[in-house]
C-alpha cells in the first residue's frame, strides 16, 4: 500500500513539474506572439509610409515629365518661330 502512495505521489509531483513547465512556456509563447505582433504592425505602418511615399515620388515625377515636355514643346515652337519652319 505504501509503495503505491509513494508511487502516486511521485506521479503527482511529476505531473505538477511538468504544468508548471508548460506553464511558463505558454507565458512565454504569449510573450512571444504578443512582440510579433507589435513587430508586424511597426512593419505594416513602415511599409505603409513607404508606399505613401512612392505614390508621392511617382506624382513629383510625372510632373516633372510634364514640364520637360512642355518646355520642349515651347522651345521646339520658339524654334520654329524663329526659323520659320
Amino acid at each position: 500500500m505504501q509503495g503505491a502512495v509513494r508511487e502516486k505521489t511521485l506521479s503527482l509531483k511529476a505531473t505538477e513539474a511538468e504544468k508548471t513547465t508548460l506553464e511558463k512556456d505558454l507565458a512565454l509563447s504569449h510573450t512571444e506572439i504578443a512582440n510579433l505582433k507589435r513587430m508586424l504592425e511597426l512593419e505594416r505602418s513602415q511599409v505603409k509610409a513607404s508606399d505613401t511615399k512612392a505614390v508621392e515620388l511617382l506624382g513629383q515625377i510625372r510632373n516633372t515629365n510634364k514640364k520637360t515636355t512642355q518646355l520642349k514643346d515651347e522651345q521646339f515652337r520658339y524654334q520654329r518661330y524663329l526659323f520659320g519652319f
